[in-house]
């Protein structure tokens, strides 16, 4: 049922940190997405994260609605549901906090900004077999 995956759906307890590190664990294809992951782990959330998400609010509900789109299909035929729901989740987390963390550090971001670095994340994670599935192997772990 999907009503009670969506409830039942939520990422696995771990800080932005810990994400970053294991992406950075991952192939990469270009060294900028090496070093924002590093800066990832390395920077300090103090600032107000939701002025961010509220600013962007309309972009990223449709990049998760498209992560939810293009990924849930794959689920069903791996019988992992619910991790491809967390991966869905877990991308637009990822790209909201580096967004973030940039528009912080530039002060000047704007949505092209955003499309640049969804972009990025596509090629780095989402269109790698390798990566993806290395990440699903790790939410179905966090599962367990």
């Amino acid at each position: 049922n999907a009503c009670s995956l969506f409830d039942n759906c939520i990422l696995p307890e771990r800080n932005i940190k810990y994400w970053a590190e294991k992406f950075s664990e991952l192939e990469s294809l270009d060294d900028k997405w090496t070093d924002i992951l590093y800066k990832l782990q390395n920077y300090d959330f103090e600032n107000d994260f939701e002025k961010v998400l509220l600013k962007y609010e309309t972009e990223f509900e449709q990049l998760s609605v498209y992560f939810i789109y293009r990924h849930f299909i794959k689920a069903i035929d791996d019988f992992c549901e619910k991790e491809y729901l967390q991966f869905a989740f877990l991308s637009v987390y990822m790209i909201s906090s580096i967004f973030f963390m940039l528009e912080s550090e530039e002060n000047s971001k704007s949505s092209e900004d955003l499309y640049d670095l969804v972009r990025m994340y596509s090629s780095e994670i989402e269109y790698s077999d390798e990566n993806l599935e290395e990440i699903i192997n790790i939410l179905s772990e966090s599962n367990i």
